[in-house]
């Protein structure tokens, strides 16, 4: 099976999360896949720090991160900001990562090893 171009453009961006987040994040998962013309868009879920689901989503170049807290609730993890193509990637998902960490208590990070 080939893959389509957003189907990479996912498989990428997941690669520089678990590159960004290293073993601090688990159970990646690729889903909501578009691409049709005009709409290109894909979520990856993920396990930040065995603490929370994290829903990274990409539609039309324009990427936002969030807290699914269930019931449709999420909390928007960097308020105002998204990102608006490749080259800010990397520095998104540090900043996401900064976010995460701010709402997880220290002690279950020192704990973890992560601090």
């Amino acid at each position: 099976m080939e893959l389509n171009k957003i189907q990479l453009q996912a498989i990428e961006i997941s690669k520089k999360l678990r590159s960004v987040f290293g073993d601090r994040v688990s159970s990646t998962e690729i889903y909501d896949v578009v691409d049709e013309p005009n709409h290109h868009s894909f979520k990856i879920k993920f396990l930040a720090y065995n603490y929370f689901a994290v829903v990274l989503q990409y539609e039309l170049d324009i990427i936002g991160c969030h807290i699914a807290c269930g019931d449709g609730i999420n909390i928007s993890l960097i308020d105002g900001k998204h990102c608006l193509s490749d080259t800010e990637i990397d520095k998104y998902l540090l900043d996401v990562k900064k976010e995460i960490e701010l709402r997880i208590p220290d002690k279950y990070l020192k704990d973890k090893g992560w601090i």
